[in-house]
C-alpha cells in the first residue's frame, strides 16, 4: 500500500505526476490512485493517458479511469487510436456489456468511447458498427446507456431505441425488453410501445396496475377494457379517474382503498396486500379538492396502522400545513402518532416557516426522541432563540437519548457556549457510536470555532472508517464535508489522501464533492462556507450534507 502521507497538494499537474507510478502498484492501491488521476485529468499528463488507455495489458479499471480522465480534460484520441479500441470493443460482444467481456477481460465498455465518438464521421463509423451488432448486444449497449445519469450521446441513444424498436417489432418482446422500456419510458415515451406489447399478452395482475400507476400513458396503449379495470383499481389520474366515476365514488373508493390495505397491514396473514390500489388512492387526495378533509376525517376517527397514519398526514401537510402542523402539535405525541410526527417535521425541515414555531417547541417534549431531535434540528437551523427554547435545552440537556443530548450541545455551541464546543470535539473523538461520532463532526463543522479543529476533521477523514447500513461510513463522510466547508482550498490535501483511504463510494463521493469546490475555488473568488456547503450539495454530496443519525422512514 502507498504512504498517503507523502501526497501534497501544490498543483494539479505535480499532484497527477505524482500519483502516476502508483497505478503500478498492485490491486485496489494501484486503482485508488486511477480512479483519483481520473478525478482530477490533469491536461498534462494526456499522452501518458493515452498510453495506458490504448494498452491492452492495463487493467480494465486503469483503462477505464484513463478514458474518463481523457474525456474530463476535453482530450480527444487520434482517428486511429479511436478505431483501434473500437475494434477491441466489437470483436466480441459481451452478453452483459456494462462489465468486460469474459474473453476481453482488460477491454474497456463502449460506454466509455462514446464521448470521443461525437463528430459526424466519427459518429457514422459507430453507428455502422452497430448496425452490423447483434440485436442482443445493441439492446445490452443500451441497457447500459440508459442508468447514466450524464448521456455521453443522447443522438446515439435515441438511435439505439430506434433498432432495439425495429428488433423487438419482428419477435414478441420478453421480459428484458419489458424491463428496458420501463427504464426508458420517461426519456423515450416511444419505448412504452414496447411495454404494452409484453403486457398485453400477460395477466391483468397487480404487476401491470404498478406499472400503470408509476406510467399512466400505458394505459391508453392497452386499450379501453384494460383502461377502465386500471380506474377502478385508482392507479389513473384523478383527471381520467372522473371519466369513469363520479368525484364522490371515487372519494368513497378511495377511503375504502386506504382502509382495506389498513386490514391488510394490521392482519397480514388475511389478504395479500395491494399496494397499487392504496398508493392510487393517496395520490387522489393529493389531487383532490376535499382529499385533505378525507385524510383529517381518517386519521381523527380511523384506528389505523402507524405506516398510514404517516402517509395521510403527509397528503395532508401538503396540500394543508396549517391544519397539519396544528394536528402535529396537538396529537403528535400520541403513540399512534409516532411514525406521523416523525414524517411532518422532516417535512417541514424541508421549509420552515415561523408559523411551524408553536409545534416545534412542542414536540421537542414528545416521548419520541427522534421527534425531540428533529425539532431541536428544525430550531437550530434556522437560529430560532428565546426563553421557551432555552428552558426547553436546559430540560434536554438530561435527555435520556444521547442523540438528543448532542444536538442540544450543538445548540448551545452555535449561540457561543465555549465549554459545548470543546464537549462537541470530544464528542467526536471519542463516542463509541459510530453515528455519535459524525452528528459531532458535522455539528462542530457547522460553527466558527471549527477552524479550530483541522486536525480532528482529518483524522477522522483518514481513520473513521466504522460503518453503518447502506454502506455508509458516516464520520468519515462527514469529516469530508466539514473540512471542504471550513476550510476551502486549504484542505486540499487532507481531501487528495482522503480519496485514497476512501472505503466506499459514499465517502468517495463526499470527498469529491468537497474537493471539485475546493478546486474551483483556487480558480476564482473565496467563497464563505455557507456557500461552499451549498456547492458541494450541488456537486453530488448531497446524500452526506443532509445524513442523519435517525434513518429515514
Amino acid at each position: 500500500m502507498f504512504d498517503v502521507s507523502s501526497l501534497c497538494w501544490t498543483s494539479l499537474d505535480e499532484v497527477g505526476e505524482r500519483l502516476l507510478p502508483w497505478l503500478d502498484l498492485p490491486g485496489c492501491a494501484g486503482l485508488r490512485a486511477a480512479r483519483l488521476l481520473s478525478f482530477l485529468a490533469p491536461r498534462s499528463l494526456a499522452p501518458a493517458l493515452m498510453r495506458i488507455a490504448t494498452d491492452p495489458a492495463r487493467p480494465c479499471g486503469h483503462r477505464i479511469y484513463a478514458l474518463r480522465a481523457l474525456a474530463r480534460a476535453s482530450v480527444g484520441l487520434p482517428d486511429e487510436t479511436l478505431s483501434r479500441l473500437l475494434d477491441e470493443v466489437f470483436a466480441d460482444e459481451p452478453e452483459t456489456p456494462l462489465a468486460c467481456g469474459a474473453d476481453y477481460v482488460t477491454t474497456p465498455s463502449l460506454i466509455e468511447l462514446l464521448p470521443f465518438a461525437k463528430s459526424g464521421p466519427r459518429r457514422a463509423d459507430l453507428r455502422a458498427r452497430l448496425e452490423r451488432a447483434s440485436p442482443e448486444a445493441r439492446r445490452g449497449w443500451l441497457r447500459s446507456m440508459s442508468f447514466l445519469v450524464d448521456k455521453p450521446c443522447e443522438e446515439l441513444e435515441a438511435w439505439l431505441v430506434a433498432r432495439w424498436r425495429e428488433d423487438v417489432a419482428r419477435r414478441s418482446p420478453d421480459e428484458d425488453d419489458a424491463a428496458l422500456a420501463f427504464s426508458l419510458a420517461d426519456t423515450h415515451p416511444d419505448a412504452l410501445d414496447v411495454l404494452a406489447a409484453y403486457r398485453r399478452t400477460g395477466p391483468r395482475d397487480a404487476e401491470l396496475f404498478e406499472d400503470i400507476r408509476r406510467l399512466p400513458d400505458l394505459a391508453d396503449l392497452l386499450g379501453d377494457e384494460i383502461r377502465a379495470e386500471a380506474a377502478a383499481a385508482l392507479v389513473l389520474p384523478r383527471r381520467e379517474l372522473l371519466r369513469f366515476s363520479s368525484a364522490a365514488e371515487i372519494r368513497k373508493a378511495a377511503r375504502k382503498a386506504v382502509l382495506d390495505h389498513n386490514f391488510t397491514l394490521r392482519c397480514p396473514i388475511e389478504k395479500p396486500r395491494v399496494h397499487h390500489r392504496y398508493r392510487g388512492a393517496l395520490a387522489f387526495l393529493e389531487e383532490d379538492e376535499e382529499g385533505p378533509a378525507l385524510a383529517a376525517d381518517l386519521l381523527a376517527h380511523a384506528r389505523l396502522h402507524e405506516t398510514i397514519r404517516a402517509d395521510l398526514g403527509l397528503v395532508l401537510h401538503r396540500r394543508k400545513r396549517r391544519i397539519s402542523v396544528a394536528y402535529l402539535e396537538r396529537r403528535g405525541s400520541a403513540p399512534e402518532n409516532l411514525d406521523l410526527a416523525r414524517v411532518l417535521l422532516r417535512d417541514i425541515a424541508k421549509n420552515p416557516d415561523t408559523r411551524d414555531r408553536s409545534a416545534l417547541l412542542a414536540a421537542l417534549h414528545f416521548p419520541d426522541p427522534e421527534a425531540r431531535f428533529l425539532a431541536l434540528d428544525v430550531l437550530d437551523a434556522v437560529a430560532e432563540d428565546g426563553p421557551t427554547l432555552q428552558t426547553a435545552l436546559e430540560s434536554l440537556a438530561e435527555d435520556p437519548d444521547p442523540f438528543v443530548r448532542l444536538r442540544v450541545i450543538g445548540a448551545r455551541a452555535r449561540r457561543g457556549h465555549a465549554s459545548q464546543v470543546q464537549a462537541l470535539a470530544e464528542a467526536a473523538q471519542s463516542s463509541a457510536d459510530v453515528k455519535l461520532r459524525a452528528e459531532a463532526l458535522q455539528l462542530l463543522g457547522r460553527i466558527d470555532e471549527a477552524r479550530e479543529h483541522g486536525a480532528l476533521f482529518e483524522r477522522a477523514l483518514l481513520e473513521d472508517h466504522a460503518g453503518e447500513e447502506l454502506d455508509h461510513t458516516p464520520a468519515a463522510e462527514q469529516a469530508a464535508i466539514a473540512l471542504g466547508c471550513v476550510f476551502g482550498p486549504d484542505a486540499a490535501t487532507a481531501l487528495l489522501r482522503g480519496h485514497l483511504l476512501a472505503p466506499n463510494d459514499a465517502a468517495r463521493g463526499a470527498v469529491e464533492a468537497a474537493l471539485s469546490v475546493a478546486l474551483a475555488e483556487m480558480e476564482g473568488a473565496p467563497l464563505t462556507a455557507s456557500v461552499r456547503r451549498q456547492e458541494i450539495t450541488i456537486r453530488g454530496g448531497e446524500r452526506c450534507t443532509s445524513w442523519s443519525p435517525f434513518p429515514s422512514l
